[in-house]
């Protein structure tokens, strides 16, 4: 029997697992779709949703099917998804203020490194996917150990069996996010990186992950074959954050197995062009996340600011260069929802490198 992709989306929604599929029922060409001229262009999982799993339903089933429907063939998974949320005071929320975000949500816009920096305004400092905060409310280091003991004593075959489930749907499970945060402990670190090997990615965005921890991750991305992809924030005044060409020269002259995931909107909040780094250093990067911006940094739709992302996607296109295009920025005017918002942003993106 062959599925069509309609029939695929019923049969998710009735409650089928994904896993139950033979794989040659699912949409194989997923990742083709979302390849145009061998540029490959996809998410961050934090740009699209909310994932709204039903009683014994899988996440990641919620989100090969959300990726599948709105033209995400090259995933980029936020490891909140999959990990616990941090417990005790944290469960509250944002500082253990009640009603506040839950703990493990992503930053407001939904992307991770959002505006406020570490520990900053706006923040959750319980987050999973977040830097060490400021100033940690009371109960914070139990929490924060009982989530790195879960990170060490995870069976891997969860992460063996989501990897299946993005093969057997033809989606690219392109990248993986993880802030290696300043109090990973050895196991930890370790610990992140065998999950990752499980995934079968053979790449991360680093998040929040500052210069200093980059000494500490270089032997396990080398032992793994792993790459690091260092993500830029806008804070180019500290010189231990990665937001500017010296940070980033720092960190990738440490292994062969560290790169660049640029991310263009941030870096160029922090007083940098990010054209400009991308011309000069192809090379050393894995992937954009796709954001715009206005000569006086305010969020503008993709395609309408002052970025050039369109000379971007030509650019590697032309060249033939192996750097993914990645949307982080959440949603489109004129479009229903954030999920209708980017798939237009895939389809512009299309529709520039089909010119």
């Amino acid at each position: 029997m062959n599925y069509t992709r309609r029939d695929f989306g019923k049969t998710a929604l009735a409650g089928l697992g994904l896993s139950m599929l033979p794989a040659s029922t699912l949409w194989a060409d997923a990742k083709a779709d979302a390849t145009v001229k061998g540029v490959k262009l996809g998410a961050i999982t934090g740009a699209y949703g909310p994932f709204n799993a039903a009683p014994g339903q899988d996440i990641v089933d919620v989100v090969i099917r959300t990726s599948l429907d709105y033209g995400v063939g090259h995933v980029e998974l936020v490891n909140s998804l999959i990990e616990p949320p941090m417990g005790g005071v944290c469960a509250q929320g944002r500082g253990g203020a009640p009603g506040a975000a839950p703990a493990g949500a992503p930053p407001a816009g939904g992307a991770p490194g959002g505006p406020g920096g570490p520990g900053g305004a706006g923040r959750n400092p319980c987050g999973v996917g977040g830097q060490v905060p400021n100033n940690k409310p009371d109960g914070y280091e139990a929490a924060r150990d009982e989530l790195r003991q879960w990170r060490i004593n995870a069976p891997l075959d969860r992460f063996r069996e989501i990897r299946k489930k993005f093969d057997a749907a033809g989606l690219d499970l392109y990248s993986y996010v993880m802030t290696v945060g300043d109090d990973f402990t050895e196991p930890e670190i370790e610990a992140v990186y065998k999950h990752m090997d499980a995934l079968k990615v053979d790449k991360f965005c680093t998040n929040q992950t500052r210069v200093s921890m980059g000494k500490r991750m270089a032997p396990y991305s080398e032992k793994y074959k792993i790459t690091a992809a260092w993500h830029t924030h806008a804070m180019s005044q500290d010189p231990n954050e990665i937001s500017s060409p010296e940070s980033l020269a720092t960190v990738l002259a440490m292994s062969k197995y560290f790169a660049v995931n640029l991310d263009v909107g941030h870096y160029w909040d922090g007083g940098n062009d990010p054209l400009v780094y991308l011309k000069a250093h192809p090379d050393r990067i894995t992937h954009l996340h796709v954001r715009d911006s206005s000569q006086d940094r305010k969020q503008m739709d993709i395609g309408t600011g002052v970025l050039h992302v369109d000379e971007m996607l030509k650019f590697v296109r032309d060249n033939k260069y192996p750097i993914a295009f990645i949307v982080e920025q959440v949603g489109r005017a004129g479009t229903a929802d954030r999920n209708a918002g980017l798939k237009a942003n895939i389809d512009w993106m299309k529709s520039v490198l089909s010119s």
